[in-house]
């Protein structure tokens, strides 16, 4: 059996990324909000200091979010797997090619075709 890719997944909430990586009763281990790192997200800078933080490198983390830019371009830009979190298809926007889904129980499948 094919060990997961990802050893963290970050969510988007509000503008905070939530690192899930504990066991169910602890589901949220890290929490990265852009003004305590003082940089928005859209920056390398901020994915670099996530990155940082983690001790990962950037093939270790997968991102979830609902705003295209902030939530994967920009993580994409620093090698870091994203995917648009885009419900009920309320954006009408290009994907430009990049993973999408509609619902949330969608990624786990396609987390695990990035093995």
């Amino acid at each position: 059996m094919a060990q997961p890719r990802f050893q963290w997944i970050l969510f988007d909430w509000g503008g905070t990324l939530m690192l899930e990586d504990g066991p169910e009763d602890v589901p949220i281990s890290e929490i990265f909000c852009f003004m305590e790192i003082g940089e928005r997200k859209e920056s390398a800078q901020f994915w670099n200091t996530v990155i940082s933080t983690l001790q990962a490198s950037p093939r270790d983390l997968a991102m979830v979010g609902d705003s295209l830019e902030p939530d994967v371009i920009a993580p994409r830009r620093v090698g870091v797997f994203s995917v648009w979190f885009n419900q009920d298809n309320r954006q009408l926007v290009d994907p430009q090619g990049l993973p999408t889904i509609h619902r949330l129980r969608d990624l786990v499948p396609l987390l695990a075709s990035e093995v």
